[in-house]
């Protein structure tokens, strides 16, 4: 058992039947929670859930990049394991810009 501040949490991935939880120092560890429950005990302007997959903290967005549409590529810090991208829903990419704008 650890316990992690919110201020330690870069992201959360959910990954099969694991979920892991990534600290911006590159810890990862694996909770036994869905994401959906876990993100309903963040908050909201700290972090948003991008996708099925990603619930993503604000200081961890490294860069974003537009693809075709409204369809946004999010590089995160610390990075993600080879192979892995992280996309904004096309469906939450409105309240994704918004709360961007906090």
């Amino acid at each position: 058992m650890k316990s992690v501040t919110t201020a330690e949490i870069a992201y959360f991935m959910a990954d099969g039947k694991y979920l892991h939880l990534m600290t911006h120092d590159g810890k990862d560890y694996i909770l036994d929670r869905s994401l959906t429950d876990v993100g309903e005990k963040l908050p909201p302007n700290l972090f948003f859930r991008i996708n099925r997959r990603f619930i993503v903290s604000f200081d961890a967005i490294r860069e974003m990049i537009r693809y075709s549409g409204s369809r946004i590529k999010i590089l995160l810090d610390p990075p993600l394991a080879e192979g892995e991208e992280a996309f904004v829903s096309t469906d939450r990419v409105p309240d994704f810009r918004q709360w961007l704008n906090r």
